[in-house]
């Protein structure tokens, strides 16, 4: 394969093409970043795209992020779903404050010392933010190197494959315009289900020619989820936060709280599970205060 001309493929389609959300910028912005890589954990990027602005002006810089309280975070996320990556961006912001002056760190390893961020996200702002010469690899770009190269995405060893391709592949002079240029093309074309190989940019694939392997996803051992009324946990988890967030001020009564998000009055057995199982999860989270006194739940202040 002729790198060159992949890059300068590449490249070339991402200035003409790319896609526009409020974090991306010729100047970067490191705190943008920070933020936007957070809120794009498990959350689609049109979604953050619409929030994005929204949480600027509640917290323009990290500072004011670092001094906000939980109910304030949770508030603000309304709409961006796993409330407690807001409190973990918070406690980041902290951590910035008190352990980098408020600097966003541009080191890797100080990166991975702060709550909520990995190996991606490191590697990401990074990228993103410092335009330092480092790989990215989300799932976008696994799939891509995966398809490119002809690798079987259920095979093991395929995950270290992709880590060396995504060494010496990237232009070392543009690791954050290529990254991102996979990404966009990950999310609009090369597609985990139904690719749309004949639109791609990406001008040499070994699975273009082979659309059995199209579809293929990795084998994943299904994790036994707790439930309740046929609904996850997490979901009423989320149900509980979203009731509380609208009212914030006042707190509610357990039986309140549980008569909204059942839509009926609840039995004892209701009260039980939502004592023994949601009630702790929140409160271990840092979402919510409890008084078992008078049976009254509020958003953590």
């Amino acid at each position: 394969m002729d790198y060159t001309f992949l890059h300068s493929t590449i490249l070339q389609w991402f200035d003409n093409n790319q896609k526009v959300y409020p974090w991306r910028s010729e100047v970067p912005e490191p705190y943008h970043v920070l933020l936007s890589e957070y809120m794009l954990q498990q959350t689609q990027a049109s979604r953050i795209a619409l929030k994005f602005p929204e949480f600027l002006i509640s917290f323009p810089t990290i500072e004011t992020l670092s001094k906000a309280t939980n109910a304030q975070m949770i508030i603000a996320w309304q709409g961006m779903g796993y409330n407690n990556r807001a409190i973990r961006l918070r406690d980041c912001a902290k951590q910035i404050m008190d352990t980098f002056n408020g600097n966003i760190p541009s080191n890797y390893s100080d990166l991975l010392s702060l709550p909520g961020i990995g190996t991606y996200t490191a590697s990401a702002i990074l990228s993103f933010a410092f335009k330092q010469n480092i790989s990215v690899i989300d799932i976008n770009i696994y799939r891509i190197y995966s398809r490119v190269f002809g690798l079987d995405i259920q095979d093991a060893k395929t995950k270290n494959e992709v880590r060396t391709i995504a060494e010496y592949i990237y232009p070392k002079d543009n690791s954050s315009s290529w990254h991102q240029a996979l990404m966009d093309i990950g999310s609009s074309f090369c597609k985990a289900q139904n690719p749309k190989c004949t639109l791609c940019p990406i001008p040499d694939c070994s699975y273009r020619n082979n659309p059995s392997l199209y579809n293929m996803k990795p084998t994943k051992s299904k994790k036994t989820e707790a439930s309740f009324r046929n609904k996850p946990n997490r979901i009423w988890r989320g149900k509980t936060i979203e009731f509380l967030r609208n009212d914030h001020q006042l707190g509610h009564n357990l039986h309140d709280v549980l008569h909204s998000i059942l839509q009926q009055n609840p039995n004892e057995i209701d009260i039980e599970w939502f004592k023994e199982s949601i009630i702790p999860s929140l409160i271990k989270d840092q979402l919510i205060e409890y008084n078992a006194e008078n049976n009254h739940v509020s958003l953590k202040g």
